[in-house]
């Protein structure tokens, strides 16, 4: 004997409905708090980084303008004074007054004569390392102010005529007559910078890194990388155009907030760049 199958009741049937409705809602409510919470998280993330990005930013670059200004007193009063004892003595001062800059250098080369010289501090004592070689005459930090009539930031550089460490330069062409004669250079050690690099921690994992005006890494936590490799060089061995992209975006002098995943390495990873207002 067949059992009627009894038809199931409006009532039934809209609660059913309400609880696949309820259901479907639940889900939406999932997935939009999740993309939130990833929202804000992604915005804190940004505002963090930010802020550290540019205090040490801040910090790299008190030190690149104080140069700057420095380099410019320095000029004029080569203009002004043809007394050597006084400008030993300014020069002795400044490097007395501002440690963070290693040495100074006043180099020459025209048709008659070449020569430069080298002022720097060993403990008390104020060092004149002359030299009548031309070989600084095809440096970059003496040639290519020479050559463009225009101050130069040289990319980090060993100066083995100073102080016998990797040194970033601030150039200044000297003119005599309308015409560049010479070139007043301000250095900084690396060491200095670095270690502002170095010290910068963002939680567990974060770190920070220096890169110059061609994408050349100099400064890294991991040392191996430093004067090293290009951030071109790393985006070519973990075959990331993204890393590429950012490097030309870096050497642009833009700022950006980026996220990397599927690059060649286990971790997401997420970064904020922003230029050295003073030389980029």
């Amino acid at each position: 004997m067949k059992t009627e199958t009894k038809p199931r009741t409006i009532a039934f049937q809209i609660i059913s409905f309400m609880f696949v409705v309820l259901i479907a809602l639940f889900i939406i409510s999932i997935l939009t708090t999740g993309r939130l919470m990833h929202s804000v998280m992604e915005s804190n993330a940004r505002e963090s980084f930010g802020n550290i990005t540019k205090i040490n930013v801040q910090t790299i670059d008190q030190t690149l303008s104080k140069m700057v200004i420095l380099g410019r007193d320095l000029e004029l009063l080569i203009k002004d004074n043809n007394h050597e004892t006084d400008l030993n003595l300014h020069i002795r001062q400044l490097l007395t007054d501002n440690p963070e800059i290693v040495s100074v250098c006043i180099a020459y080369a025209n048709k008659s004569h070449t020569f430069s010289n080298t002022y720097l501090l060993q403990g008390a004592n104020f060092l004149i390392n002359p030299s009548i070689s031309d070989d600084f005459s095809y440096k970059d930090w003496f040639l290519l102010p020479k050559l463009t009539e225009k101050p130069y930031w040289s990319d980090p550089w060993f100066d083995s005529d100073g102080t016998g460490t990797i040194v970033c330069s601030y150039s200044i062409p000297l003119f005599i007559k309308g015409n560049v004669e010479g070139v007043l250079r301000l250095d900084t050690s690396m060491e200095n910078l670095r270690q502002i690099v170095s010290s910068v921690r963002v939680k567990k994992t974060g770190y920070a890194f220096l890169i110059s005006n061609n994408g050349t890494i100099v400064a890294h936590p991991q040392d191996s990388l430093a004067m090293n490799y290009t951030i071109f060089d790393l985006a070519e061995q973990l075959n990331s155009p993204k890393i590429r992209s950012i490097g030309k975006s870096i050497v642009n002098r833009k700022s950006d907030f980026v996220h990397l995943n599927k690059i060649g390495i286990p971790a997401n990873v997420w970064m904020f760049y922003q230029p050295v207002p003073t030389n980029s």
